[in-house]
């Protein structure tokens, strides 16, 4: 299993001071924040990975204000070497979270999601061009006159190649009263930004995720195991009744466009639930447009907790399927140990290749996209509860699984512990921490707290000395990262 514990906050490190030497795989993005992935998408000579980053408040606890949410972009080659990044924050005076990418040309790529003014408090959809340099071209956010959005975020391409999106809305004329929990709206939007069609209505059974389907029709998953179909217009049309082939089912379903005559439906269900063990397994169900089921793909791992189920698929007769396992089995069961798994499996479900990924932490499923050349890309979330324990810091990382199955050039070697030659002193310290280098490796140094915050940060070449005099006394970690990645962390007392 690779040592992952050293490699935390590589992205800040990289991006800040030495992005000429980012070439390694996996690409992470690591700032010492709460940071989760968010989209992936391939474009002509590449691919553009994206995050958001939530900041960390002094007392180590997560942010809720959404002004404290940025995006982290990098575009990568197709060997994942890290080309370009960029941080995106607002459009205008508009802060933006931004979850889906849609390639516009061979040179541009539109990203959408939800923009939030802090001023009107008011909710708008958020469009940002962009090229593969990560230059911003053009933006926008699009809103209704007399209605308050409550966007969710999320767009697919429907079968005229337009974007389609929804969420729920207030009439700014009832005195910002929301009408009903189920009123809704939805929005059909050209790839240049320009409104087609906007629809608002009450829907029952408070009914998520939006897939074009069929003949012009749209499926979203209602309560109580429904599909809620809606005509062109979107406007209610029938509901179907899903007849799914296993019972306990403890994660909400999720719907994702296959094609435009089938969908996908992702699950997470008990198997054999008793009082001994404990055993979850992940399935993708394949549904037609009148809500028949078509097949169904389960896996799992024997009396493990596995969990994230995520699917993609760029060749018709070809799809990944992932999630994350644990490592050890019930009662045992800790769901701090686990790896991320995806098996590459054809259309009737036989497994081609199975890759798994672990560090030393928890690691969730992100995302999966399936790539060109026959493999896919897998995102994830890493929380490396060993090196700082109780802490809201989390990493997001993308990895390119080959069309065999394996990963492209891994170079485990790049993330073991270095020869500790740093000569750190005294411990416990009571004012001013030395640092030697024995091997006058540039060096950067940086102190956290045991939450993970990170408190001083310096560069050095053989020798450095931290003032440590206005902490207080307690435990604290020393992180010492050399220009190729490796590091070692150090524990220390200071004493005041």
């Amino acid at each position: 299993m690779m040592n992952r514990s050293i490699t935390l906050f590589v992205f800040q490190i990289f991006f800040t001071l030495f992005p000429s030497w980012i070439s390694s795989q996996p690409v992470w993005i690591s700032t010492g924040e709460y940071v989760i992935p968010t989209l992936m998408i391939e474009h002509e000579n590449g691919y553009l990975l994206g995050a958001k980053n939530t900041h960390l408040l002094t007392d180590g606890s997560i942010s809720q204000s959404f002004v404290d949410i940025t995006n982290k972009f990098v575009y990568v080659d197709k060997g994942m070497n890290v080309i370009h990044f960029r941080t995106i924050s607002l459009i205008g005076d508009w802060n933006v979270l931004l979850s889906k990418a849609f390639k516009y040309d061979s040179n541009t790529v539109l990203l959408t999601g939800i923009a939030y003014h802090e001023v009107m408090d008011e909710y708008r959809i958020g469009m940002i061009w962009i090229d593969t340099a990560l230059n911003v071209l053009h933006d926008t956010v699009i809103g209704m006159e007399n209605y308050s959005l409550n966007p969710h975020g999320w767009m697919e391409v429907n079968q005229k190649g337009n974007l389609v999106t929804y969420g729920t809305l207030f009439d700014k004329k009832e005195a910002f009263t929301l009408a009903s929990p189920d009123h809704y709206f939805f929005m059909e939007l050209d790839h240049d930004g320009s409104l087609i069609e906007f629809s608002e209505q009450v829907l029952a059974g408070t009914p998520y995720y939006l897939v074009p389907i069929g003949a012009e029709k749209y499926h979203m998953y209602g309560n109580n195991y429904t599909i809620i179909q809606l005509n062109s217009d979107f406007f209610y049309d029938t509901t179907f009744a899903l007849n799914l082939p296993m019972e306990n089912i403890f994660v909400p379903i999720r719907l994702q466009t296959y094609n435009y005559n089938t969908y996908f439906l992702l699950i997470e269900y008990i198997v054999d639930a008793g009082s001994d063990y404990f055993d979850s397994d992940l399935a993708v169900i394949i549904v037609d447009s009148m809500a028949n089921i078509l097949n169904t793909f389960a896996y799992g791992f024997a009396d493990t907790t596995d969990r994230g189920t995520k699917v993609s698929c760029h060749h018709p007769d070809t799809l990944f399927v992932g999630g994350a396992r644990n490592v050890q089995t019930f009662p045992i069961d800790s769901s701090y140990f686990n790896h991320l798994f995806v098996h590459k499996i054809t259309i009737s479900g036989e497994i081609v290749s199975t890759t798994f990924f672990g560090a030393d932490g928890l690691v969730y499923m992100s995302g999966l996209l399936a790539t060109d050349d026959g493999g896919c890309i897998m995102s994830g979330l890493f929380y490396d509860f060993l090196t700082y324990p109780d802490s809201n810091i989390r990493d997001a990382f993308f990895i390119k699984v080959n069309p065999d199955g394996t990963i492209t050039r891994l170079e485990e070697e790049n993330y073991h512990s270095i020869t500790d030659n740093y000569v750190v002193f005294p411990n416990p310290v009571l004012d001013r921490l030395i640092i030697n280098g024995a091997d006058q490796e540039k060096t950067l140094a940086q102190l956290f707290n045991t939450k993970g915050v990170l408190l001083k940060s310096l560069e050095f070449d053989s020798y450095a000395e931290i003032d440590v005099s206005g902490f207080p006394s307690g435990a604290y970690l020393l992180q010492l990262l050399q220009r190729d990645g490796k590091s070692v962390t150090k524990k220390l007392m200071i004493k005041n």
